[in-house]
């Protein structure tokens, strides 16, 4: 008896599918700031260290020691 390896069980994923999860949503399309996107380098570990420093997420800020950030209210810091 031949067992099919795991990529022959496999189906494949529609194109709706796909394009689900390689397309940016609404909440987060760059929209009107997509020029200001276009110098940032390509490459998850190249982004990941032009963000590193910069952005910050609101419920860490308090234990990263900003202290500013984490006094403000969630509608002042949204874009």
């Amino acid at each position: 008896m031949i067992v099919p390896s795991a990529p022959a069980l496999r189906k494949p994923v529609p194109a709706q599918t796909t394009r689900y999860y390689t397309e940016p949503a609404v909440m987060i399309a760059a929209g009107d700031y997509r020029p200001l996107l276009a110098d940032l380098p390509r490459g998850v570990a190249a982004l990941a260290g032009a963000a590193h420093g910069v952005l910050i997420h609101e419920h860490i800020a308090g234990y990263a020691g900003d202290t500013r950030l984490a006094s403000l209210s969630r509608s002042t810091t949204r874009c």
